[in-house]
Order: C-alpha cells, then sequence, then structure tokens
C-alpha cells in the first residue's frame, strides 16, 4: 500500500539537503502514536530470518509547491510540501496515517507544517516486466571485515554483479516476508544508459553519521511479478527504511 502525505508550510525555513532521517523518524513516531509496539518492533527487530532483517517501507523524497535551493540547504516558503510512504504491510499505513492525523501539526527539523491531507493510493496490478522511475538513490553494497565501510557497488563497473546483488535481496525480501523461497524463472535488470552519456547520475546522502551512495535512473526490470511488486512496496536494494530504492 501507498499514501500521499500532504503538508501545508506554514512559515520559510532552511531545510538540510540531508533531511531523510527526519522522515524516517516522523514515521515511527507517527506509527507509535497508534501502536507503540509495531513502531518498536520495526526499529528495534525488524522482520528477521537468520541475519536478513528487512523494516518494509520506504518513502519518496519532499516535494514542495515553494522553494529554492542554495548551497546552505532548501529554502521552502509557505505553500504546500508532500511526500509518500510505502509499504507491503497494510497495518503499516493504516496505523501510519492515523497516526499522523493524532500529532497534525510539527515540525520536519526547521520546517513547521500541519497535515492537510493523507490519500491513499490505489493498489497497482504487475506484469514479469516493468519500467520504473527510481525517486530516490538505489543502494547495494558489498560489507567486510577489513572495511569499516561498505563498498558501495557501481552499476557501470560490475553490471553481473550489480544484478546478483540487487536479485539476492529481492530473493531475500521475499523468503522473509512470504516465508518460502520465490519461483523465478527469469531475471534481467537493466538501467537506462542513456542517463549516464553525461555522468552518472549516482547520489551521495549523508544520513546522520553514515555517507550512503546510490543510483538514481529509470530502469526495466523482468521476473517474476510478486518479486516487482515487494520491490515495489518495500523499496528496491537496501536502506529502503532511510528513504532509498522508491520507485515510481
Amino acid at each position: 500500500m501507498r499514501a500521499l502525505i500532504k503538508f501545508e508550510v506554514r512559515s520559510k525555513a532552511l531545510l538540510p539537503y540531508n533531511y531523510q532521517h527526519a522522515l524516517t523518524a516522523l514515521i515511527y513516531r507517527g506509527l507509535g502514536v497508534e501502536s507503540a509496539k509495531l513502531a518498536t518492533f520495526l526499529h528495534d527487530i525488524g522482520f528477521r530470518k537468520g541475519k536478513k532483517t528487512f523494516k518494509f517501507f520506504t518513502f519518496s523524497p519532499l516535494s514542495f509547491t515553494n522553494y529554492k535551493t542554495t548551497k546552505e540547504g532548501i529554502i521552502v516558503f509557505p505553500g504546500t510540501a508532500s511526500f509518500t510512504v510505502s509499504s507491503p504491510l497494510p497495518e503499516f499505513i493504516d496505523y501510519l496515517t492515523s497516526g499522523l492525523w493524532a500529532l497534525r501539526n510539527f515540525k520536519i527539523i526547521t520546517l513547521p507544517v500541519s497535515i492537510i491531507e493523507i490519500a491513499a493510493i490505489p493498489l497497482r496490478n504487475f506484469t514479469d516486466e516493468e519500467l520504473f522511475t527510481l525517486k530516490s538513490p538505489l543502494v547495494l553494497a558489498i560489507k567486510s571485515q577489513e572495511k569499516a565501510t561498505p563498498t558501495y557497488l557501481s552499476y557501470v563497473e560490475d553490471k553481473a554483479l550489480y544484478k546478483e546483488k540487487l536479485l539476492n535481496n529481492l530473493k531475500n525480501k521475499y523468503l522473509v516476508y512470504y516465508g518460502c523461497e520465490p519461483r523465478i524463472d527469469y531475471f534481467d535488470f537493466a538501467f537506462d544508459e542513456r542517463h549516464f552519456q553525461t555522468k552518472l547520475p549516482t547520489r551521495l546522502i549523508t544520513y546522520k553519521d553514515q555517507k550512503i551512495r546510490g543510483l538514481c535512473a529509470p530502469f526495466k526490470i523482468k521476473t517474476n511479478p510478486e518479486l516487482i511488486s515487494l520491490g515495489y512496496y518495500a523499496g528496491f536494494g537496501e536502506k529502503n527504511s532511510m528513504g532509498f530504492g522508491f520507485v515510481e
């Protein structure tokens, strides 16, 4: 399920570019109003199978009707702002929307807002081949004991490894969510490389003390429609609950 959250921006404010952690915190806060149990479970534990843990939600970047970008951040003027929250868990969206309505007035870091609308987005049906546009970076990484920080994968440098990691991520999500292995007769994934002609569409986002790099471009995916659906609602790639891997 997905829900579009729309705010009134009450006054002018300077919002830092790296605001994703504040939206994650807002989501947990909204959930906690209606279900402290679910909010605590997702924040502290998550859905697990062995060493694999998933929160099964993601969200889009904020959009604004009246703003200006500067070196220091985004100057947001009075108007409206919105973002979309996505999860395959029906109760997640229900609890979140009720909780956010209860909060109604709050700040997103420095930005004072009031909720004016929450709209459920109709469920989608998927085929075995879909074209998506990433609204937030797709992140895939390899961890090693030798390095303190993960190595973020580059699609251009090793497409086979990138596709393998993406498929494994989807398979693990499916296994944790449904409790069984997915049936996969074929899998293919490709970014639209016309977006790579001038420069790579990479983005570096600072999330609290983490510097996270990912790719943000349209892509085509061919596989089991259930895997595609799970990626659409839970997010593609890693770090989805931090706002990565959100597609339209």
